[in-house]
C-alpha cells in the first residue's frame, strides 16, 4: 500500500510524539527527526509527500533549514507547514516566503491561549496537538 508520508521536524520529543500519533491514526506514514541535520539524512533516504518543520530549533532556524531544503532540487518542490510557539508566526513566516498561515491554539498549561492574542481560548477547543483542553 502506498501510503502519504509526512516527514515531521521538530526539537521538543512530546510536540514530535503528539502529532506524529495523530497523523498515524489517521493513516499516514511518519517519519520524525530531531534536528534539521536528522531530517537532512532522513530527506537522503525517503521521498516524503509533505514536511511539518517547527520555525525555532537549536542547530538551525526553520527558515535556515528551509532555505538550504529548497536549494536542493529534489526537495524544491516538497510542501512544507511551518509552526512554532512563537507569536511572531506571521512575520517569521513572511520572511520565508510563505503564502498563507494557520495560526494553531496550543494548550499551555491546563489553558489553551492563542498565540497570536495571547488570550485565553474557551475551553473543549483542540489544539494543534489533538489534546483535548480541559
Amino acid at each position: 500500500m502506498n501510503r502519504f508520508t509526512i516527514l515531521i521536524v521538530d526539537d521538543t520529543l512530546s510536540c514530535r510524539e503528539s502529532v506524529a500519533a495523530m497523523l498515524r491514526r489517521s493513516g499516514y506514514r511518519v517519519i520524525c527527526a530531531e534536528n534539521s541535520r536528522r531530517a537532512l539524512d532522513v530527506l537522503e533516504n525517503n521521498t516524503p509527500d509533505l514536511m511539518l518543520l517547527d520555525l525555532a530549533m537549536p542547530d538551525a532556524s526553520g527558515p535556515e533549514f528551509l532555505e538550504a531544503v529548497r536549494q536542493d532540487l529534489r526537495w524544491r518542490d516538497l510542501p512544507v507547514i511551518l509552526f512554532t510557539g512563537s507569536g511572531d508566526v506571521m512575520e517569521l513566516a513572511k520572511d520565508v516566503g510563505v503564502r498563507d498561515c494557520l495560526v494553531a491554539v496550543m494548550p499551555v498549561q491546563n489553558r489553551a491561549v492563542d498565540p497570536r492574542s495571547g488570550h485565553a481560548v474557551p475551553p473543549g477547543i483542540h489544539g494543534a496537538t489533538g489534546m483535548r483542553v480541559p
